[in-house]
């Protein structure tokens, strides 16, 4: 005779509260389970027995350990981002499952870092900018913020391409305290996002995104943690020659990072040595080797300066990410020591292996946090003391 499977009592809100805070349908749990979505449905309107089989199946799929199934209701879950995103043919509001779980993954590391300073006796350590005005003129708050990161236009010239142009933003806005993620989810999801917090606020950008849309990002979402409304944001909207139709709060962040990102007086002497022509047929040359920016915010920059009528914008802009979409896509895998790097930072990474040396974590507990064996952990250690990664 067959033995019976072990059945365990679950209350039914737990499961659709772990269903949902992964963003998933009754169809795609109903799916990883092997059963229909009409069970689905029934499983979480009450008590209901289930296979320990069953269970873990479930606990696998929400990325829940077992026993926050077992809880007898469902726990505090915090809100979702802000949605600032206006995706074509998907309203705001709806999230992949993956989108869901690097939000909650971001989230832990956020807390896990603000409880290793506290253990560390660094609890002077914050994010101390002070709060901007969305209100306010992005063109004059943009020069402050250039002198609070401490770049220099003729700095941001020199660099040699937009990977160390990326890696030189991030580190200043790492410096001023902000934990900086790469993370990867779909693009149709947003391509980034902030998260407030006392201390240490955090920004994500998409890794999946062209280095010069994931440098623009950074930006934008540091204007959101400037404005104090962080939140998770899509595609550049469309703001220039006086479309009032986005979001207000996107319009600044936009405006901000343009702003901070091809200075105006500086672009002024660039575009009045060329004529109107000449500036369109150049804006990739220019935008890709003087600003290290894509030709779309350089263009918006010459719009919004009154250098190109709208009409030239939109088409130049058409054009241009119409060529983007056709480059060949290269993925150059790193090893793992330098992914975590790219991936989490150095400020989070050297947090972490810091609380590993003087014991306030273990060895293994720094393993998992940063997704490396004990060999890669080492290589780590001396990969630290080499330049920041591109």
């Amino acid at each position: 005779m067959a033995r019976k499977g072990y059945s365990v009592t679950v209350n039914g809100l737990v499961l659709r509260w772990a269903r949902e805070t992964i963003g998933a349908t009754e169809r795609e749990v109903a799916k990883r389970v092997g059963t229909t979505e009409a069970v689905v449905k029934n499983w979480e309107t009450g008590d209901v027995k289930l296979s320990l089989r069953q269970l873990k199946k479930l606990s696998a799929f929400f990325r829940r350990p077992l026993a926050a199934l077992l809880l007898p209701k469902p726990p505090p879950e915090p809100a979702l981002p802000q949605d600032f995103r206006r995706l074509p043919g998907k309203p705001p509001g709806t999230l992949s499952r993956q989108a869901h779980l690097v939000i909650r993954k971001v989230r832990r590391l956020q807390t896990i870092a603000a409880e290793l300073l506290d253990q560390l006796g660094d609890k002077e350590k914050r994010f101390r900018q002070p709060a901007r005005d969305p209100s306010g003129d992005p063109e004059n708050i943009a020069k402050e913020i250039r002198v609070s990161l401490g770049i220099s236009v003729d700095a941001q010239k020199a660099w040699s391409n937009p990977q160390m142009a990326f890696a030189e933003w991030r580190k200043a806005i790492e410096s001023q305290n902000v934990l900086v993620f790469q993370m990867s989810f779909p693009l149709e999801d947003g391509r980034g996002f902030s998260l407030a917090h006392e201390r240490l606020p955090v920004i994500v950008v998409n890794q999946r995104d062209a280095v010069t849309a994931r440098i623009f990002t950074l930006i934008h979402e540091y204007a959101h943690l400037l404005i104090r409304v962080p939140g998770i944001c899509g595609p550049e909207l469309e703001d220039v020659a006086g479309d009032r139709s986005a979001d207000r709060i996107e319009v600044f962040c936009n405006r901000l990072a343009a702003a901070i990102l091809v200075p105006p007086e500086d672009l002024r002497d660039t575009a009045r040595a060329l004529k109107t022509s000449d500036l369109l047929h150049e804006a990739r040359r220019i935008a890709y080797r003087v600003y290290k920016v894509s030709p779309q915010v350089l263009l918006r920059r010459l719009c919004e300066l009154g250098f190109i009528p709208y009409q030239a914008y939109r088409q130049a802009r058409d054009a241009e990410k119409t060529f983007e979409e056709q480059l060949p896509k290269r993925v150059k895998k790193p090893p793992a020591h330098m992914r975590c790097l790219r991936e989490l930072g150095r400020p989070f990474v050297s947090l972490v292996l810091e609380a590993s040396d003087k014991e306030i974590i273990t060895t293994r507990d720094a393993s998992d946090l940063l997704s490396l064996n004990l060999d890669q952990l080492r290589t780590l250690h001396d990969a630290l003391r080499q330049p920041i990664p591109r």
